[in-house]
């Protein structure tokens, strides 16, 4: 019975997707190229995204964390030395304005918790710059109120 509801379903007696209309603009977009353009520029884009993420940790961070920029996706793994918990850094860079995803959150035992994650991809360099320059600050705030 379950089976016969949702093969009855309108998606499914509609062809199987979600729109014809989006189906048919998807396929024309292929056909053209204009994905390729569009992942060219993307690519384009996220890479000067890394580049300036890459110098603002540089010139903000220094000697006080490591990364490796990264060759594709969204965010930069960075790892904080001198025993940084960056669960206990998270309100004080929250409170300077700037926000991240701590590295025990991408582990079920707590590991990582000198580690933390920065996007790139969704903001222009001078924010990447100004949001680096603000986790610094935190990062400041933290050592002076004795956390390491």
């Amino acid at each position: 019975r379950l089976i016969d509801c949702f093969s009855n379903a309108g998606m499914v007696v509609s062809g199987g997707g979600v729109s014809h209309f989006s189906s048919v603009v998807a396929q024309s977009a292929l056909e053209l190229g204009l994905l390729q353009e569009n992942v060219r520029k993307l690519r384009q884009t996220y890479s000067a995204r890394v580049e300036a993420m890459s110098k603002s940790l540089e010139a903000h961070l220094g000697g006080a964390a490591e990364f490796v920029a990264p060759g594709g996706g969204y965010f930069t793994w960075v790892r904080l030395k001198n025993g940084v918990n960056t669960d206990r850094l998270l309100p004080m860079a929250q409170a300077a304005g700037v926000s991240y995803r701590p590295g025990t959150a991408f582990s079920a035992h707590g590991a990582f918790s000198d580690r933390l994650r920065l996007a790139f991809a969704l903001y222009e360099a001078e924010e990447l710059d100004e949001g680096i320059a603000r986790l610094a600050k935190a990062l400041r705030r933290y050592g002076l109120e004795g956390h390491t």
